[in-house]
């Protein structure tokens, strides 16, 4: 029971840091959710431009927010971990590759 109080609390925490980073009165849009199906698309870079950048995450967290919806390639690539649900986890791997934390 306390570790399930745990998990929706750290839950509840997370949603708020990604709603709270959501700006409502952005004027600009993140590139659309490019690849066309069908096309090779590589992990993390969402917008398909071949770079992995902010582009990309603000493409998943808009995704897990619900303000975006991602289709096709652009799906596959937010699938970070390969999961099969695009997540928080996914968010932060591309934040940590970007950042260059991470290498692949």
């Amino acid at each position: 029971m306390k570790l399930a109080r745990r998990l929706l609390a750290i839950t509840l925490l997370i949603s708020m840091m990604l709603l709270a980073s959501c700006d409502p009165d952005k004027t600009e849009t993140p590139a659309a959710a490019a690849p066309e199906t069908g096309t090779k698309y590589k992990l993390g870079d969402v917008n398909g431009d071949g770079v992995i950048n902010s582009s990309d995450y603000d493409l998943v967290r808009l995704s897990i927010l619900g303000f975006e919806s991602l289709t096709g390639d652009a799906r596959k690539a937010a699938d970070v971990n390969m999961d099969g649900v695009i997540s928080i986890s996914d968010y932060s791997l591309i934040r940590l590759i970007e950042m260059g934390k991470i290498t692949r």
